[in-house]
């Protein structure tokens, strides 16, 4: 999920990529751009943010805010990091927010009528 934009859109961007980890039982990376763009020349666009992977907020992931991994925020950088894919199929199979397990398609029948 790439990121263009001033404060507001930086936190919209953290709280969406929180949510859709959380909904889809995924991890979600953002990478921003950061700092002044030069463009256009006459009102140049000015980024902020910072860059993150978002997990969902389980008991198996063992992290109380879904923050898996942060760069600091509003400086150029590379963030780094190993996705612990065993760990997220055993929070979609065992874990306290079972949005994907739950479903129950038989009930979506009645919608296509």
């Amino acid at each position: 999920m790439p990121a263009l934009t001033e404060e507001r859109g930086a936190w919209r961007e953290w709280f969406s990529a929180h949510a859709r980890a959380l909904e889809n039982q995924v991890y979600v990376c953002v990478s921003p751009l950061v700092g002044d763009l030069g463009i256009p020349n006459d009102y140049p666009v000015s980024c902020m943010g910072k860059a993150f992977v978002a997990c969902p907020i389980d008991n198996r992931m063992n992290i109380s805010d879904g923050t898996f991994a942060e760069s600091d925020l509003n400086k150029p950088g590379l963030l780094n990091v190993e996705l612990d894919l065993a760990r997220l199929r055993l929070s979609r199979e065992k874990g306290e927010v079972r949005h994907l397990r739950d479903r129950r398609p038989e009930l979506y029948s009645v919608l296509e009528r």
